[in-house]
């Protein structure tokens, strides 16, 4: 988490802050309208669409998975403030170079602009990629150097059942480590857990308040 600074107004000044919340209401309506039409293509190709899989819908999918996290995630950071009613806005980063996908933004109790920088990841679904696990996955987290703002890197679980016994790979340059995903098919209860860089963490079943 870092405090509001000049270099910062350009996050301020970009395309788009979006609510995360009217954000998932809005595209969520959109998914279940393309789902729901009749359109002249194989159910798959459909799906890719649906699941925003296809490769001009990659910033979209992290755009949502962003809001998704960050709905969870100021449910648990809020009371640690002292902040019960803290909400988060998310802000896609301007450097599609960085490590950083997304900004998760508020203003604290004193009005001053507050920051977290977001990655996000995925332990994908097993007809995606049947051979990933989240061991492998976290191990490649391994690769990032070190950095004056590491980011804080949240895993979307996107695979149903349990996901087994993982390691946490030490010495790891990012500022946290929160797994999320969703316990039912509505995505209306989501766990959260968190952070895996600490001692000591804890799993949270959240609901997705829209």
């Amino acid at each position: 988490m870092s405090e509001g600074k000049p270099k910062r107004l350009d996050l301020l000044a970009g395309p788009r802050i979006y609510d995360p919340r009217e954000f998932l209401r809005g595209i969520w309506s959109l998914l279940a309208k393309v789902r729901d039409a009749d359109w002249n293509m194989p159910p798959e190709e459909l799906k890719k669409y649906v699941t925003l899989r296809v490769g001009a819908l990659k910033k979209t999918r992290e755009l949502c998975d962003a809001c998704i996290f960050a709905c969870l995630f100021e449910q648990v950071l809020g009371p640690h403030l002292g902040e019960p009613n803290l909400r988060f806005q998310v802000i896609p980063a301007l450097d599609e170079s960085s490590d950083t996908d997304a900004y998760a933004f508020w203003k604290d109790r004193e009005d001053k602009n507050q920051f977290i920088p977001l990655q996000m990841k995925e332990l994908p679904p097993l007809s995606l990629n049947p051979t990933s696990t989240l061991d492998v996955e976290l191990l490649k987290l391994k690769k990032y150097p070190p950095s004056k703002e590491p980011p804080l890197v949240a895993f979307k679980l996107n695979r149903e059942g349990p996901i087994g016994a993982f390691n946490v790979p030490s010495g790891l340059n990012v500022a946290g480590l929160w797994l999320f995903g969703a316990l039912d098919r509505e995505a209306s209860r989501w766990a959260l857990i968190g952070d895996l860089t600490r001692d000591g963490h804890q799993r949270y079943e959240l609901p997705m308040v829209l």
